[in-house]
């Protein structure tokens, strides 16, 4: 802007005229003559030791003073609120007292017994909120302290499942309402956390939004940076390409759309019926942008949550939305949409292409083996492999000591698969063991040898099938020149050959898979 692109001009303004305010619920106010950009301040009619205020703006493009409406938080309703909360089904909410009334509720929690008549109650009163014109800190603050008690009780599963979209829609509105005066505002309880940021659509490159610190219901942080966040409880980084839904470029920065970021420290309020071995294992995040349905992104939304349990058992994993329309209009979790990018014991991270609110499922269709259990396997194992042992190394020695048996083919094949399953075997029974001296190297080696054996011991079971299939089908007519050595060089040599060019530089994790996999066979 240049300096002759500025005109100034005075504006000769007149005070706000004398006004006077009937309200219902707390009583009639007169305002006396007020000159602009002043303030103005009446005794509350019920307790006249605080006071109702009234301010007198300037608005540049009327070019001239106006009244704002009256602030009465301070003012007591001339009737007092029935004492519980059946009795607040015919009380209206209004901007005058609507923070009375969700405080009341508040306060009458604890007493309450929470059937499906008052939670519908509950859940009606703060709708009634929300549907005011702005919606102040305090007010949201309180509000979601309500449905952060709420979902904290013990409560039936039908009766809190009949609410439960109407608080998460509820919550949604609540933070797009919030009056703020900078471009983000936070408002946070015990275990429910809510921002809203209004960023510039010219210079949006990404935004990450995290909790970095929760403790089952204390010290709830929630923080906003431009980079993805590599440690957090729960996270949500939004792409580049979400710049397209944020409208137009505008000089105003009231004028921009908000971005939403909710989370949920406690799980209950998410019941899906339709699961049957599936269960939420970690806090419900959620993403939204004001006035906008964000669907089929080319550039995934990544979200990234913790286990609230360690998943040790390797079970698998569903990153998963929450569906309104779900289960009859109930809400339930949809797997559409959402794929799984990584996931460890500890942590899991999904790719959306829309935004919502968002899980992880815990598969419990494989359930841990309990110790006992374990016990008795490894148990059985070791005796499956130890017996199988003794009697291949009782064949070997025969074979070996009869120089009859071994002499035609068929004999040395079977010597070598043998081998091959005694090799296999001791290096299974004595894994256990060297383990226990915590030695990488050692471990890496005998992760090597298992795989390789575990290789040759299928390779030599292959020979043998090809063996008896030219014996037994192309009798005639077959010679092949040095058979037993290129059967040695296929069963021992190629083997070595595969190990090394196929990849696999994690051997300990294979030798524990395949473990694993001998330990189920045997």
């Amino acid at each position: 802007m240049k300096p002759e692109d500025v005109a100034v001009k005075s504006i000769a303004l007149m005070d706000c005229p004398e006004s006077f305010s009937d309200t219902r619920y707390k009583g009639n106010y007169s305002w006396p003559l007020t000159s602009p950009a002043s303030k103005a301040e009446v005794s509350c009619r019920k307790n006249p030791l605080q006071t109702a205020q009234r301010s007198c703006a300037i608005s540049i493009e009327l070019e001239q003073a106006f009244w704002k409406k009256p602030n009465m938080t301070e003012c007591k309703l001339l009737e007092k609120l029935p004492n519980n909360i059946l009795g607040l089904q015919d009380i209206k909410i209004t901007e005058e007292n609507a923070e009375d009334v969700i405080h009341h509720i508040l306060y009458l929690l604890p007493n309450a017994t929470l059937h499906v008549e008052e939670l519908k109650i509950i859940a009606s009163k703060i709708s009634d909120v929300v549907q005011l014109a702005d919606v102040s800190v305090t007010l949201a603050e309180t509000a979601l302290s309500i449905l952060e008690y709420i979902s904290r009780q013990e409560i039936e599963d039908q009766n809190i499942r009949k609410i439960t979209n109407t608080i998460l829609q509820t919550t949604e509105v609540i933070g797009y309402k919030v009056t703020c005066a900078d471009r983000n505002t936070s408002v946070t309880t015990t275990s429910l956390a809510l921002l809203v940021l209004r960023p510039d659509p010219s210079t949006f490159g990404g935004l990450a939004f995290g909790i970095t610190s929760y403790n089952r219901g204390v010290d709830l942080q929630i923080n906003v940076q431009e980079n993805p966040f590599k440690n957090a409880l729960a996270s949500v980084f939004l792409p580049k390409s979400l710049k397209n839904f944020l409208g137009i470029e505008h000089c105003d920065p009231d004028k921009h759309s908000k971005i939403q970021f909710k989370f949920f420290g406690t799980t209950s309020l998410f019941a899906d019926d339709s699961l049957t071995m599936e269960k939420l294992n970690t806090y419900v995040v959620s993403a939204s942008v004001e006035n906008a349905s964000i669907q089929n992104l080319n550039e995934p939304v990544t979200v990234t949550l913790r286990h609230i349990d360690q998943n040790t058992g390797n079970a698998a994993v569903h990153c998963v939305f929450w569906d309104f329309g779900k289960n009859n209009g109930l809400g339930g979790w949809n797997t559409s949409g959402c794929e799984m990018e990584y996931t460890d014991m500890n942590y899991t991270i999904c790719f959306c292409n829309h935004l919502t609110h968002f899980g992880v499922l815990l598969d419990l269709a494989r359930t841990e083996i309990g110790a006992t259990h374990d016990h008795i396997l490894t148990l059985i194992s070791y005796a499956g492999c130890g017996a199988s042992s003794l009697f291949l190394g009782i064949t070997l020695v025969t074979y070996l000591t009869l120089e009859k048996l071994r002499r035609d083919n068929p004999s040395k094949i079977l010597l070598n698969l043998c081998a091959a399953l005694l090799m296999l075997n001791m290096v299974f029974l004595t894994n256990s063991w060297l383990s226990s001296f915590n030695q990488p190297g050692l471990c890496i080696t005998m992760a090597t040898l298992l795989h390789y054996f575990l290789l040759a011991a299928f390779t030599w079971m292959c020979l043998e099938s090809v063996h008896f299939y030219l014996a037994l089908v192309k009798v005639f007519n077959v010679y092949v020149p040095k058979y037993i050595l290129k059967c040695c060089i296929a069963g021992w040599g190629k083997q070595a050959d595969f190990f090394l060019t196929s990849g696999l530089v994690n051997f300990s994790k294979i030798g524990a898979y395949l473990q694993k996999q001998v330990r189920t066979l045997s």
